[in-house]
């Protein structure tokens, strides 16, 4: 079978970032022993490979990098957790007396300020969640 020379540029990427498979790896090496004017030319760079800087990482660092999104993934849901009870905090109600029942009163119409400063809480945490989520979104 011949392998046109597209198709081993095709390859090339895959083989110098060490991620095709190890058939893939041997027709490129093939290929570049039967035609070594062709491997002259990729080892002085005169393919446009000299900007394919591929860094391969290590399983190590990829394992920090999972731990490290783990992580992130669960503040965020905890943030979330906060600043949904600290926006729906002003809406809730309470002196409920049953002794004396003297009705709901809301939060927010027997102490404004209270309402507004836990809301301008809910607030942050919404903006802190926001940031976590872009920092997580590729």
């Amino acid at each position: 079978m011949e392998i046109s020379e597209n198709v081993i540029l095709d390859l090339l990427p895959l083989y110098f970032a060490n991620e095709a498979s190890a058939d893939s790896s041997k027709i490129v090496e093939t290929y570049l022993k039967e035609n070594p004017g062709f491997a002259s030319k990729i080892k002085t760079k005169a393919l446009g490979f000299e900007s394919l800087e591929l860094k391969t990482t290590k399983m190590e660092e990829e394992m920090v990098l999972l731990q490290k999104t783990k992580r992130l993934v669960r503040i965020r849901s905890i943030i979330m957790g906060f600043a949904i009870f600290f926006t729906a905090m002003p809406f809730s109600f309470g002196d409920v007396s049953w002794d004396n029942y003297a009705g709901v009163h809301w939060l927010w119409a027997d102490n404004p300020l209270f309402a507004f400063l836990i809301g301008t809480i809910g607030l942050g945490f919404w903006i802190w969640y926001y940031y976590l989520n872009k920092r997580l979104t590729i």
